[in-house]
């Protein structure tokens, strides 16, 4: 079990798929470039899926931020209507992910919130 807790936001702009997105988590220390967006497999928000944006932490920890201008494909963009993207946050005790957050989209929702909580799962790097 963690105690860390954590929420993130994305902006995705329908027109173009640019997405905006940061997260801010306490109670963990990620790994060197542990933080994610991954994607789930289709028609399974929940499950583990492959790493599709990596986050640049900020100094001090506890805030990290994907790269500007990162653009989603048109498969990453479904997924994301679908509620299959997701944060993830990987430290040295928990390498699969300590906490994930679910990030929601719907046909038309153009924002996404996710609260981060303790990984249920191990995340599979592909």
């Amino acid at each position: 079990m963690s105690v860390a807790t954590g929420r993130g936001a994305v902006v995705v702009k329908p027109t173009t798929r640019e997405i905006t997105d940061g997260k801010m988590f306490t109670g963990l220390t990620p790994t060197t470039g542990g933080h994610h967006i991954h994607q789930a497999p289709s028609g399974r928000p929940s499950g583990n899926g492959p790493v599709i944006i990596g986050m640049t932490l900020a100094p001090g920890g506890g805030v990290a931020t994907g790269p500007a201008g990162t653009v989603l494909t048109e498969t990453q963009y479904t997924a994301y209507l679908a509620g299959e993207l997701y944060f993830n946050v990987h430290t040295a005790a928990n390498p699969g992910g300590e906490i994930r957050g679910q990030i929601t989209g719907s046909t038309g929702v153009t924002a996404g919130l996710a609260t981060h909580n303790v990984a249920s799962t191990t995340v599979a790097h592909i």
